[in-house]
């Protein structure tokens, strides 16, 4: 019987082993944060919104687009694509109209792209902003003639 030394069994063993292959898909890690600069605000108040969005992945995401479902299309600076661990950032405005009411605001705004694969890529993140506002009636009543004459307040007497 032959002796086999330990260094040689452990060779043939893993080459009788199965070999492990690995493989990486790309999914793209898109994320958007967005914030308001008022807490609450009131029919006319203008809101600047502030959006960052970021690739946490080590993958390039192209075709970058935001959108703001009150505002539309953000401009993003021409920057079409993120690199891996890159942010871009934007700012936008929204003029509060009477339609908002009762409130509270609540818009959202979405990041899309694609991976290296085409594959789409999509975040979204949500601002809330509480309306305030002050419903109130005025009636003035004036007489005519002002003041009044006090024969012009009886009836013509009945012959």
């Amino acid at each position: 019987m032959q002796k086999w030394s330990i260094p040689v069994l452990i060779a043939i063993v893993a080459l009788l082993m199965p070999v492990s292959t690995a493989s990486a898909s790309a999914q793209g890690k898109l994320s958007i944060s967005k914030s308001a600069d008022l807490a609450s605000a009131a029919v006319d108040d203008t809101i600047t919104y502030t959006y960052t969005v970021s690739n946490s992945d080590n993958i390039t995401i192209e075709n970058i687009s935001l959108v703001d479902d009150k505002i539309g299309p953000l401009d993003l600076g021409g920057q079409t694509s993120l690199s891996p661990g890159e942010n871009i950032t934007a700012t936008a405005t929204y003029t509060i109209v009477e339609a908002d009411l009762p409130g509270p605001l609540a818009n959202t705004a979405t990041v899309s792209g694609t991976d290296p694969d085409g594959n789409p890529v999509t975040a979204s993140a949500t601002a809330s902003v509480d309306l305030t506002y002050t419903a109130s009636l005025q009636l003035t009543k004036t007489a005519d003639p002002s003041p009044a004459a006090p024969h012009e307040l009886l009836p013509t007497p009945i012959p």
